[in-house]
């Protein structure tokens, strides 16, 4: 998305302060959502109805930081995590850089990359 288009997509949103019902109706009215976000969200239980407060007024030092805190709460990942023990969750984490590399989605491998070294999730060495 093109600078002036983000501008103006921030614009639309501005219009809605303070009414995020209002917001997410026009969004789904309009199809401006696909269904895989929409599932991803749907299915995220970091999203429950008791948000934390410091989620709502949270700063950050740089735009990777924000990206990093909001993906948490879409991220396909965490809602595997629920589902699976520590060892599988290793290995499907293993398979999702793999098969980000070999698809050259570095940026996905190396999200994929981070979000396991924030959780500490590592194979163990023999």
């Amino acid at each position: 998305m093109s600078k002036p288009d983000q501008s103006n997509l921030i614009n639309l949103f501005k219009l809605f302060k303070n009414r995020p019902n209002h917001l997410a109706r026009f969004l789904l009215d309009n199809d401006a959502l696909n269904d895989k976000f929409l599932n991803r969200v749907k299915n995220n239980i970091n999203l429950s109805d008791d948000i934390q407060e410091s989620d709502l007024n949270k700063s950050f030092d740089s735009i990777e930081d924000m990206k990093d805190h909001f993906s948490l709460f879409i991220n396909d990942v965490e809602i595997s995590k629920k589902k699976k023990t520590r060892e599988e969750l290793i290995e499907e984490l293993t398979l999702k850089i793999k098969d980000a590399v070999d698809n050259e989605d570095y940026e996905e491998a190396a999200r994929v990359r981070d979000y396991m070294v924030r959780n500490n999730l590592k194979k163990n060495k023999i």
